[in-house]
């Protein structure tokens, strides 16, 4: 494992969790695939330019347009620094197969709604949208409502200085 020390954490991190996962947009780095199948994962590799290498499969395929086959019993998709366009067709693909997806975008890049995971010396961000626990949504919403509209307090005085007709409303006017 020593060619891989510097994605073994992130290989031991997938190993632990997933039986079949596919790397997205492989380019010239199999090292993570390489290392997922020494580790006992099925794992295949896409990109939209072919590329060969030994002991890992890479498929042509078009993230904003994926061939649905290819990832039947897939249940992690996983990328090493993507670039950030692709990173909504990638969420896209995971709820569409209900699998997880992994990033390991450039270090300036955070996406948004994608939780950053620190395992060992390894650094990424996981989606796990099909997996999510329970929340209730009765304490969520009030809260989310409050910080975007302020506190009670706040409405009420937003309440009482508000005064349109509907008539002003039509206008896009208020007095």
């Amino acid at each position: 494992m020593e060619k891989y020390k510097r994605i073994e954490s992130l290989v031991d991190f997938i190993s632990e969790r997933y039986d079949n996962a596919a790397e997205i947009g492989v380019g010239h780095f199999p090292d993570v695939a390489l290392g997922l199948q020494k580790s006992g994962v099925k794992v295949f590799a896409t990109d939209i330019m072919p590329f060969l290498y030994e002991g890992v499969n890479v498929f042509v395929d078009d993230i904003t347009s994926p061939d649905l086959s290819l990832y039947k019993g897939i249940d992690l998709i996983y990328s090493m620094r993507p670039p950030s366009e692709l990173i909504p067709y990638m969420a896209r693909l995971a709820k569409t197969i209900s699998a997880d997806a992994i990033i390991k975008p450039l270090s300036s890049e955070y996406p948004e709604g994608w939780k950053l995971i620190r395992h060992g010396n390894a650094s990424f961000f996981h989606f796990n949208e099909s997996r999510l626990p329970a929340v209730n949504l009765m304490y969520v919403i009030p809260a989310c409502l409050e910080s975007f509209l302020g506190s009670p307090a706040d409405l009420q005085r937003q309440k009482e200085g508000c005064r349109t007709s509907k008539h002003d409303m039509k206008r896009g006017l208020s007095q």
